[in-house]
C-alpha cells in the first residue's frame, strides 16, 4: 500500500500508524474534508480509530473523533448523552462483533427458543440505532463474523440451534433494516473476516489480553473498510478505470500473437482467468464506472484483440482509447479532461511495474494497484475499494452513458464558432422541481460529490436533507438535464432556509457534466418564481472558497446579487423579474 510516496504492508501501517498521520496532516494541510466521527465500540478502539484516522487522510478527509468507553456502545447510544450530543458527529460508527452477542443458542433449545433470541438480539441493536437517530448522523455498523468452532460441525450451517445459523439470522435481519433505512451502512465484516483468514482475524489471545475484538494486521483491514463507506458518502471515489491491453485483458501480445493466439477464454487456465477479469470490468461499467484504454500500441493492431472470439469487452465498451506511443500518464490526464473529470478519480490499472511507477508518481492521487499474475487481478483491483457502492441509483447505472453523451457534446461544440450558437443547437430542456423525500437520496450524493460547483462545501446526510424536506418553509430544488444527445439525469441540487421573509441558499451544487451550460440561470428563475408565490423578498447567500470551486467566486455577482461588508451576498427580487434563462426550455 503506497502512502505520500511510500509502500506499506498491513503491520507496517498498524506499527507506524502516528509516524504516517503526521506526514499526511502536513502534507495535506489546507486542503482536508473536517467530519466529525463517533466510535461507539464493543472492544477497545484506540487502534481501531488511529488506523481509520490515516485511511480518511489519504482520501483527504479529516476526522475528529469521539470513542465511547469500553463496551458502553449500548448506553451510550440508548441514553442521553451528553458529552456525545456535544460533539455533533456526522458519522456514528458502531464497533461490535460476535464477541458482543449476548445470548447464543444451546443445543437443546426448541425453534421457538432460537427464533426469539434472535429477535432479542435484533431488537437491542435496533435500541441503538433508534437511540442514535436523534443525532441526525449517518450510521454504520458492523454485522457479525463466525466464531472459530462450530459445535455441530458441519451441521451448524443447517440446525436451527448452529451458531453459524444463528450469526446468518442476526446478519438477514441487519440486511433487511439496511435496506429499508436510509443513511444506516452495513460494515460487513463477516465478509472481510472470512477473506483475511477467520482464525487471524479473532487471534482470541488479542481479545484475552487487550479486549482487541480482531488482530492488529485485521485492524488496517476494518478501519480501511469503514474509510472506504464514509469516503464514498463524502464523495471521494473513484470515477474511470484506464486499462492498458496486452497481459492486462488478455495474456499475450496481440501484434506478436494475433487475435486468435492471445490468451483469452476457456481453452487455457490463464486465458480463462483473463476472461473472467473482463467480466468483472464490464460490471464496474454496467454500475456507472467510465471504461477506457491507455496502452502503448498502434491503435488498430493494439484493438484487434477485440475481435477474439471470447473477448467479453468490446471497442464499443470503451469512452476514450488512447493507443499510442505517448507517455501514459500525459494520455491519462488528457482522457481524465475529455471526460471532464479530475485525473485522481481515475483507476490506472497495467501489468508493467514500470509503467504504474512513472504514472503513480506524475498523477498525484492516482489508483495504481499493484498486479502480479492474472488470477489475482480481481482481488487487487477490487479490494481497494476505489468504487465501494453505499447505494445504487438510476443515475449510476446511466452515469458511463452520460459521460459517453458528454463527450458527443464536446465533439458537436468543435463544430461552433459561436459558443451560444452550440448551445441553441443542443434543444436542451431541463425538468426543474421542488425536492420529495424520494429524490433524497440522489440529492444527497451529488451534494456531496459535486467539487467545482459547489458554492459553500457544506456536506449532508441523507437524514439532514430528509429532515430539511419535512420542513414545509425550506426550499429545496433538484433539475435534470436533457439535450438531443441523451438525459443526463439529476445534476443540480440548491439547499435553502427560509427566516423572516429572507430565502438563504445554504447550499448550490451542479455536476461537472452540465457545467457552462447556462442552467444556473434557469435555477435562479425557478427560486425566484418560488419566493415571489410565498411572498419572500430577498435571497442571500455566501461564497466559500474550497480551493476547488473557483469557477463559482463570481456566481452570485453574474445573477445580479450584491454583496455586503459581512460577504453575504443579497437579491432584492424585483416586483417585475426579467427571467435570466434564454437557452434552456424548463419544464
Amino acid at each position: 500500500m503506497k502512502i505520500l510516496g511510500q509502500s506499506y504492508e498491513e503491520k507496517e501501517i498498524y506499527q507506524k500508524r502516528r509516524k504516517i498521520k503526521k506526514a499526511l496532516l502536513q502534507e495535506l494541510e489546507g486542503k482536508l474534508i473536517n467530519i466529525r466521527l463517533a466510535v461507539l465500540g464493543g472492544a477497545t478502539t484506540n487502534d481501531v480509530c488511529d488506523c481509520i484516522e490515516i485511511f480518511l487522510l489519504m482520501h483527504g478527509i479529516k476526522a475528529e473523533i469521539y470513542q465511547s468507553d469500553f463496551n458502553r456502545f449500548y448506553e451510550e447510544a440508548v441514553f442521553d448523552n451528553e458529552k456525545l450530543r456535544e460533539f455533533n458527529p456526522d458519522v456514528i460508527y458502531i464497533h461490535t462483533s460476535s464477541r458482543n452477542i449476548i445470548n447464543w443458542p444451546c443445543v437443546d433449545d426448541s425453534k421457538e427458543q432460537v427464533d426469539r433470541k434472535v429477535q432479542d438480539e435484533y431488537e437491542r441493536f435496533v435500541q441503538i440505532w433508534s437511540g442514535l437517530s436523534s443525532y441526525k448522523a449517518t450510521i454504520i455498523q458492523n454485522n457479525f463474523e463466525y466464531l472459530t468452532y462450530r459445535i455441530l460441525g458441519n451441521l451448524d450451517f443447517v440446525s436451527e440451534q448452529g451458531r453459524v445459523n444463528y450469526v446468518n439470522m442476526i446478519n438477514e435481519c441487519f440486511r433487511k433494516y439496511a435496506l429499508e433505512n436510509k443513511g444506516f451502512h452495513i460494515n460487513d465484516i463477516n465478509y472481510l473476516s472470512a477473506m483475511y483468514g477467520l482464525q487471524s482475524w479473532r487471534e482470541d489471545s488479542y481479545w484475552y489480553l487487550y479486549k482487541m475484538s480482531q488482530s492488529p494486521g485485521a485492524t488496517v483491514t476494518l478501519a480501511k473498510s469503514v474509510t472506504n463507506i464514509i469516503k464514498a458518502m463524502y464523495g471521494k471515489n473513484k470515477k474511470a478505470l484506464a486499462l492498458d491491453l496486452d497481459n492486462t485483458l488478455w495474456g499475450g501480445i496481440v501484434s506478436e500473437e494475433g487475435k486468435d493466439g492471445i490468451a483469452l477464454g476457456p481453452n487455457t487456465p490463464q486465458g480463462e482467468a483473463y476472461e473472467e477479469f473482463q467480466k468483472y470490468l464490464l460490471e464496474q461499467k454496467k454500475k456507472g464506472i467510465v471504461l477506457n484504454i491507455v496502452s502503448k500500441n498502434d491503435k488498430e493492431v493494439g484493438l484487434l484483440g477485440f475481435e477474439n472470439r471470447y473477448s467479453v469487452l468490446k471497442k464499443e465498451d470503451f469512452m476514450i482509447i488512447k493507443a499510442n506511443w505517448e507517455p501514459k500518464s500525459e494520455n491519462i490526464k488528457e482522457l481524465a479532461k475529455e471526460i471532464n473529470i479530475a485525473s485522481e478519480a481515475v483507476v490506472f490499472v497495467d501489468d508493467n511495474q514500470v509503467e504504474r511507477l512513472q504514472v503513480g508518481e506524475a498523477i498525484e492521487g492516482i489508483g495504481v494497484p499493484v498486479l502480479t499474475s492474472v488470477e489475482n487481478y480481481i482481488s487487487q483491483v477490487d479490494g481497494q475499494g476505489y468504487f465501494e457502492s453505499i447505494s445504487l441509483t438510476q443515475d449510476d447505472l446511466k452515469r458511463s452513458q452520460m459521460y459517453m453523451n458528454n463527450l458527443e457534446r464536446t465533439k458537436e461544440s468543435a463544430k461552433y464558432i459561436d459558443y451560444n450558437e452550440f448551445l441553441k443547437g443542443l434543444s436542451m430542456e431541463a425538468e426543474v422541481k421542488q425536492a420529495t423525500a424520494n429524490e433524497s437520496e440522489r440529492i444527497t450524493q451529488l451534494l456531496n460529490k459535486c467539487n467545482q460547483f459547489n458554492l459553500t462545501g457544506k456536506k449532508y446526510t441523507e437524514e439532514d436533507i430528509g429532515n430539511c424536506i419535512n420542513v414545509e418553509k425550506n426550499i429545496i430544488i433538484y433539475g435534470g438535464l436533457a439535450d438531443k444527445f441523451g438525459d443526463n439525469g439529476i445534476v443540480t441540487a440548491l439547499v435553502c432556509s427560509v427566516d423572516k421573509g429572507c430565502c438563504n441558499i445554504d447550499n448550490w451544487v451542479m455536476s461537472c457534466r452540465v457545467l457552462k451550460r447556462t442552467l444556473e440561470y434557469g435555477i435562479m428563475d425557478v427560486l425566484v418564481d418560488i419566493c415571489k408565490e410565498r411572498g419572500i423578498a430577498r435571497i442571500t447567500g455566501r461564497y466559500i472558497p474550497s480551493g476547488k470551486n473557483a469557477m463559482v467566486e463570481n456566481l452570485y455577482r453574474d445573477l445580479g446579487f450584491e454583496v455586503t461588508e459581512e460577504g453575504v451576498w443579497c437579491y432584492n427580487i424585483p416586483q417585475e423579474y426579467e427571467k435570466k434563462n434564454k437557452l434552456i426550455k424548463i419544464v
